[in-house]
This record gives structure tokens, C-alpha cells and sequence, in this order.
């Protein structure tokens, strides 16, 4: 016991410092490792718990015996059964068909079309006030076609931005020149 005090008083600063560094080292890495193991060992887990849940479901085929399915009776059972479940299903389609048409993307689309067609409506309103503005000021000709042009790029982009909103209902594609993606509005 006297000797590990010798030994520790011997030890420099830069000594105990350089063991203290090499204890921390060594505990990084078991910690590291640890943590590690932790993570495929909870990953493994979950992989396994969803594989166990999901293994239970089985088709609705699977139900019957091979016999069964071998026989005409069999078979008629069958189809019956499957026209009850194509029947079910197909009621469940109508209810997704009602609740698509009546989502709130087709509320947003309609309301995005009446903002497009009431900045064409002011955008109108501000030709026809250019334009009288024009008749009215001396030397102001050139406002009004300047302003005229302006005007009327924006109204063709109001006006494709409609049609692009038109075309989300349908199955067609949107086109490169897609007003939503240019720079300007």
C-alpha cells in the first residue's frame, strides 16, 4: 500500500492526465458499443413484434380446406362468398368516392378559382380606369400601352393558372408551362 502512494506521488501531472484520458478512451468506446448493441436490440425487436402482429392476418382463400376448394360445392361456396365481399367493397368505394369529391381540396380549388377570377375582374377594372386616365391627362398615351401590356401577360397568366386549377379534378397531366412555377404571378 505504500507503494502505490510512492507511485502515485512519482507521477507528474501530464502523467495522471494522460491515464486519466486513456480510462476515458477506453469507457467512449464500451459506452459506444453498449449503445450500439442497444440500437440493434431494439430494432430487432420492433422488427419482430410487427412480423408476430402481421403474421396472424391471413387471405380470405387460405380459410378453406383444400377438399373444399376441390369440390363444385366448394367452389360455388366460394364464389358466393367472394361476391359478398365484392359487394362489400364496392360500397366502400361509393363512401371514398363521396369523400374525395367532397374534400377540402376541392373547397380550396374553388376558392382558388374565384380569387384568379376576381384579379382578372380588377385587373379589368384597373384597364378601363387607365384607360380613362389616358383620355383625361395630356401626353399620358403611353401609360396606357405600357400598362396595357402589363396587364394583359398578367390576365394570360391568371387565366392558365384557371385552367391549370380546372385540370387537378381531371386525369391529365400538368403541363411545363405550369403558371404555379413560374417566378412571377
Amino acid at each position: 500500500m505504500s507503494e502505490d502512494k510512492e507511485n502515485e506521488t512519482s507521477l507528474t501531472p501530464e502523467q495522471r492526465l494522460d491515464i486519466i484520458e486513456n480510462k476515458v478512451g477506453k469507457n467512449r468506446i464500451i459506452l459506444w458499443s453498449v449503445a450500439l448493441f442497444l440500437v440493434i436490440l431494439i430494432s430487432a425487436s420492433i422488427t419482430a413484434l410487427l412480423i408476430f402482429s402481421f403474421s396472424g392476418q391471413t387471405a380470405p382463400a387460405s380459410e378453406y380446406s383444400d377438399a373444399t376448394t376441390h369440390t363444385l360445392e366448394g367452389q360455388a361456396e366460394l364464389l358466393e362468398q367472394y361476391d359478398i365481399r365484392l359487394a362489400e367493397l364496392s360500397s366502400m368505394l361509393k363512401v371514398y368516392d363521396l369523400r374525395i369529391q367532397n374534400n377540402a381540396n376541392s373547397t380550396i380549388q374553388k376558392i382558388l378559382i374565384e380569387q384568379e377570377q376576381a384579379k382578372q375582374s380588377f385587373m379589368e377594372t384597373v384597364r378601363a380606369s387607365i384607360y380613362d386616365l389616358a383620355h383625361m391627362v395630356p401626353g399620358s398615351r403611353s401609360w396606357l400601352e405600357l400598362y396595357s401590356e402589363q396587364l394583359d401577360t398578367a390576365a394570360a397568366n391568371s387565366q392558365q393558372r384557371i385552367e391549370q386549377l380546372k385540370l387537378l379534378n381531371s386525369t391529365e397531366s400538368v403541363g411545363e408551362n405550369d403558371p404555379f412555377f413560374e417566378e412571377e404571378f
